[in-house]
C-alpha cells in the first residue's frame, strides 16, 4: 500500500458541530479513495442503474 499523506489526526472533536463535519469529510474522502474513474459520474451511471433495476417486492 502506498504511503498517502496524513490528513486526519484526531477523531477528538471539540463539539458535535464539529464531529459532524468530521463524519462528512470522512465520507466524502471514503467515496473519492473508492470511486477514482472520473469519466463516471451519477449522469453516466443512472439510466443504467434505472435501465437493470427491478421492481421491489410488495
Amino acid at each position: 500500500m502506498e504511503n498517502k499523506e496524513i490528513w486526519l489526526e484526531t477523531l477528538i472533536t471539540n463539539s458535535p458541530q464539529e464531529g459532524r463535519e468530521l463524519a462528512i469529510k470522512m465520507a466524502r474522502k471514503s467515496i473519492a479513495a473508492i470511486q477514482t474513474d472520473t469519466e463516471i459520474s451519477y449522469e453516466t451511471i443512472m439510466p443504467m442503474i434505472l435501465h437493470n433495476s427491478l421492481p421491489l417486492p410488495m
